[in-house]
């Protein structure tokens, strides 16, 4: 289609445009349409767009380091300014608030199987007394132990030599669960500040609508919550049940705490009500966020999030009523893979007790408030930066401020509240874009030049009227590639 202009430029253009509607057509120009002068338009100048913020931002910290595939953000628990960065390939780097490169911690690279994007060293927690004992545990993915297993998922106990050197010559292994597939491992552990427990999150075993039934399953340990005491020894294992997990002394593992899940990735403890509060990562169409409490069953493979699973290799599902709910979900109109994250305890006021979490793939950081209760969520960072970095897992350090690790581009953020100042001179309202006429708002202002396309686009019957302008002095131009240009 063509539209002909007749303005202050030195020549009539007869510009093609791309992408318009329809197919329009080649009609010659006719000398009865255009314009014989360029209006003045005097009035319709609109100023630059008003700042906007939702009063927090992501800001790169550690700035002179990056990481590969980090998944964990540990704080040292004996020196505040030390950090460890848990890399899936298998290193442990440690480092200083301010060094300008990073050492390794650990090197677990040669025991750890990272043959799917799923597995690979996917945890890490000191333990609560870690000063005296200098116990550090791992989570990773290990070998097959026969072909009956796809690989292992392997809990064990190194012990450091130093703050900068954890001694991987000698390990000992806690727990080691074989997995039937690749995917859905879990991956997170951390001990509770309630009870001091070891809590192990495990994902269902794999594959599409978990085809074991493994989840539902109370003699097996994945799609399940663990807890374990690692620090007493029983029944030949290297760790004791506690005992009031809700399978002691009845059918079942004893080591379960709650069941029904497909994939906890990322879950943590509220370091203020000490509750447990998960991301499960879904399946084909719901993510959701479950408050796990002990004996809890929340559902899959009978249901993704609320919904029911027409696709589950359950014999016989019972009633939604029969399970935990989640306390929020969101389509995958909204994202594709949770990243669970923490209740907020810092410094930013406006947040505390809001718990922050993300997805994998898309760009908004959300904040939900009163989780515990009725929630609300909101979104608290949105912008284009979040949408490249792959925000694999959040970080909490010791005064209860979060961080962000970015499995794209390797580097660490933080979450912190910002200040903006508004545009006080962008209009408040059409009439005062000088875009309309002063008298009536309904017309236009008489610097605007109106035209009409060949092929106009199907708008559910809406009529259009068209127009456009640009401030005095400055023009359009066209780009080599045959594109406009427009002035600001």
């Amino acid at each position: 289609m063509h539209i002909i202009l007749k303005s202050a430029f030195t020549v009539t253009l007869i510009l093609g445009l791309h992408g318009c509607g329809g197919s329009g057509g080649s009609t010659p120009p006719s000398t009865n349409y255009g314009l014989t002068q360029r209006p003045s338009n005097t009035t319709c100048s609109i100023p630059d767009a008003p700042t906007s913020s939702s009063g927090y931002a992501l800001t790169r910290v550690f700035p002179a380091l990056s990481f590969n595939s980090p998944v964990a953000l540990r704080q040292s628990p004996v020196n505040p300014d030390r950090w460890y960065v848990v890399e899936q390939g298998g290193i442990i780097r440690t480092f200083l608030s301010n060094d300008n490169s990073s050492t390794v911690f650990a090197d677990l690279s040669g025991r750890v199987n990272t043959a799917s994007g799923e597995m690979g060293l996917l945890g890490m927690a000191f333990h609560p007394d870690y000063a005296n004992n200098k116990y550090v545990f791992v989570y990773y993915s290990g070998a097959r132990v026969d072909l009956s297993s796809h690989h292992q998922s392997r809990i064990s106990r190194f012990t450091s030599t130093s703050n900068t050197q954890l001694n991987t010559a000698n390990e000992t292994f806690i727990l080691r669960i074989d997995q039937p597939y690749d995917n859905h491992n879990g991956g997170n552990i951390l001990f509770s500040p309630e009870d001091g427990y070891l809590y192990i999150g495990m994902g269902d075993g794999g594959n599409g609508d978990d085809p074991g039934n493994r989840s539902q399953d109370i003699n097996s340990l994945l799609g399940k919550m663990l807890r374990i005491d690692v620090n007493n020894i029983a029944n030949g294992n290297n760790y004791a049940i506690p005992s009031d997990n809700p399978y002691v002394g009845v059918a079942g593992a004893d080591e379960i705490y709650a069941l029904g899940l497909r994939n906890p990735w990322r879950w943590s403890f509220d370091s203020n009500t000490r509750k447990l509060i998960a991301g499960d990562v879904g399946q084909s169409a719901w993510e959701e966020i479950d408050v796990i409490n002990k004996g809890g069953n929340y559902g899959w493979s009978c249901y993704e999030g609320t919904h029911a699973n027409s696709n589950t290799s359950m014999p016989a599902c019972p009633a939604a009523s029969a399970y935990t709910a989640p306390i929020y979900e969101y389509s995958h109109a909204t994202g594709f893979s949770i990243t669970g994250g923490y209740v907020y305890n810092g410094s930013i006021q406006s947040l505390v007790g809001s718990y922050i979490f993300t997805d994998y793939g898309t760009g908004p950081i959300w904040a939900m408030s009163n989780p515990f209760g009725t929630p609300d969520v909101s979104a608290l960072i949105d912008d284009t930066t979040t949408n490249a970095i792959y925000k694999s897992s959040f970080a909490e350090d010791n005064t209860g401020e979060l961080y962000v690790l970015s499995y794209g581009d390797g580097f660490i953020y933080k979450i912190v509240a910002t200040t903006s100042t508004p545009n006080n001179n962008f209009p408040s309202s059409l009439l005062a874009t000088g875009c309309v006429n002063s008298n009536d708002a309904t017309q236009m202002a008489s610097g605007l030049i109106p035209y009409e396309i060949n092929a106009p686009f199907w708008s559910d019957g809406a009529a259009k009227d068209r127009w456009f302008a640009i401030p005095d002095n400055t023009s359009i131009s066209v780009q080599q590639n045959g594109d406009w240009h427009f002035p600001n």
